[in-house]
């Protein structure tokens, strides 16, 4: 099977088997009081890196508690909730209830099994559901883009019809944005009277090929990008994320069962090893025991992604949402459409950052970070507990994977992309986290972030006031001297696009890369305190 179109989540933890106080069922989770959290960057691609992460966070620190986070850390904080709220997790242990030493060694189990999910569920749309930005670039190299930038309207046609007919591949339906077939090849548009739209053709030709040229590469030049349809479509890849979520929730008949006889077959081979390493096969052999249990006996329950956001583990997700002027976007949008010159439309105070999880915490949060100065702080916006479908086709969906989603949310609000708080310290502070440590990457503060700030009318200043490592008074400053600890990674050195670059990725946050404490002086640009 090409790695290059497996897209699974690779979830482990390695932890210590000291601690010996029950682990709480999860109707006890939300009430239980919050040690030791979590907050995660955004890493797109990269993701891979946040589970070598988290394994060494919680071998080093202890369970966690809370996790939060934006972009593809609301998928990572997803999946940690999915493996929380399996049952087995917890029961059926040599004295029934597990301790919480047992329940983290068969938690390292679960997570680690999703490395075995490459060679055993194959080239499936659950298989290349993290990846999607690797399937879909793929595929976008056998494309001839010279067509689009043709002076003649039908060489123009033509080769928009055969971009759609490779984007509608029974390999990419899932996948593609419907909206960017629709706006490539409108036949209404095109196929009626081709000449009469020559210039409006050419518009959308030109706009489909920035979408690929620019696919993955993270860059907001200009204000279109919140307006241009995106390749992905983000609510199929969160339905396939989803499937991967009811397999490690459980959410299959004799579940527990077959989840139990897993665990005790897999033991402690895995404890303190990655999952391809010497000594870890007995393991696989669980791992395709349960597999096959589920593939016999069938789904069962609700689908996860239905589930509201925390509903089983002290889970929230974030994304920059568009509150106000919400006309104004839909009247624009069309000029867009239409090929015609768009307004400055858009201002900072219109722009809030959104955060979905329990209502308890959230309330918490707000009332946390209403007495902090800075200027994320203040842009704290309560969406309520949506189902985890919803956020996923949201906080993931960055401009220029995407344009604005409308929320299925009362408010209506657009939801922007999850860049607004790469450094959720704050947050899990607000809830009640008494440690938090902040997985994350050495160098300088986010670019995209910034230029898709200046894109929404933040000023310079207002950008430095929020992403800034030289501001001392930044949020994201004041965020660093919140944490409590640091994972400091190099995963911008690797990527996650291969067999290779995602065992990199792993061995980089779980064996090389630093947990620093609050005494972070002279640590990597990023990492440090002050």
């Amino acid at each position: 099977m090409k790695i290059v179109f497996s897209l699974i989540i690779l979830m482990y933890y390695v932890v210590s088997c000291k601690a010996t106080r029950p682990v709480a069922l999860k109707e006890d989770v939300a009430e239980s009081t919050l040690k030791q959290c979590v907050a995660v960057r955004g890493n797109g691609e990269l993701i891979w890196a946040h589970f070598g992460g988290l394994a060494k966070i919680i071998e080093e620190k202890g369970p966690i508690d809370a996790i939060a986070g934006g972009s593809s850390a609301s998928i990572t904080s997803f999946l940690v909730e999915s493996m929380m709220a399996n049952p087995a997790l917890r029961r059926g242990c040599e004295k029934g209830v597990c301790t919480e030493g047992e329940a983290a060694t068969r938690l390292s189990f679960m997570l680690k099994s999703l490395y075995y999910w490459i060679s055993v569920v194959g080239d499936t749309n659950e298989a290349k559901a993290l990846t999607y930005i690797a399937t879909i670039k793929e595929k976008l190299k056998g494309i001839n883009l010279l067509s689009l930038d043709s002076d003649d309207v039908e060489v123009v046609a033509k080769g928009l019809e055969s971009l759609q007919a490779i984007l509608s591949s029974d390999e990419l339906r899932l996948f593609i944005n419907p909206e960017f077939l629709s706006f490539i090849l409108d036949k209404d548009v095109v196929l009626r009277n081709p000449k009469q739209s020559a210039e409006l053709i050419k518009f959308r030709a030109r706009e489909a090929k920035i979408a690929i040229e620019q696919f993955g590469a993270f860059q907001a030049s200009n204000q279109q990008i919140f307006f241009r349809p995106g390749l992905v479509n983000f609510r199929g890849v969160g339905q396939s994320i989803g499937r991967i979520a009811d397999f490690y929730a459980g959410r299959f008949n004799h579940a527990e069962d077959a989840w139990v006889q897993g665990f005790n077959a897999c033991g402690t081979h895995l404890a303190g090893k990655l999952p391809f390493e010497a000594g870890a096969e007995p393991c696989e052999a669980a791992f395709k025991l349960v597999f096959q249990a589920m593939r016999a006996s069938g789904h069962n329950g609700k689908d996860r992604a239905l589930d509201g956001v925390g509903t089983y583990f002290p889970a929230y997700a974030t994304t920059a949402v568009l509150v106000s002027n919400l006309q104004g976007y839909d009247q624009s949008k069309q000029l867009y459409l239409e090929g015609q010159t768009l307004p400055s439309l858009f201002k900072m105070a219109d722009v809030r950052f959104g955060y979905t999880g329990k209502e308890l915490g959230l309330k918490k949060a707000q009332s946390a970070l209403a007495n902090l100065t800075d200027l994320k702080s203040s842009k704290f916006e309560d969406l309520g507990q949506m189902a985890w479908i919803d956020i996923l086709a949201a906080s993931p969906a960055e401009p220029g994977l995407a344009n604005a989603q409308r929320l299925n949310h009362p408010s209506n609000y657009y939801s922007l992309g999850g860049w607004s708080d790469l450094a959720p310290i704050l947050f899990l502070k607000g809830i009640g986290c008494e440690e938090v440590t902040y997985l994350t990457r050495r160098g300088e503060d986010s670019k995209f972030a910034r230029d898709i700030a200046g894109q929404l009318g933040f000023s310079s200043v207002d950008q430095d006031g929020i992403f800034s490592l030289k501001n001392s008074e930044s949020s994201l400053r004041s965020s660093l001297r919140a944490a409590d600890s640091v994972l400091c990674s190099s995963w911008n050195d690797f990527k996650g696009f291969s067999m290779s670059g995602i065992k990199s990725l792993l061995n980089d946050t779980y064996r090389d890369s630093p947990l620093l404490g609050r005494d972070r002086q002279n640590t990597p640009l990023g990492c440090g305190r002050d």
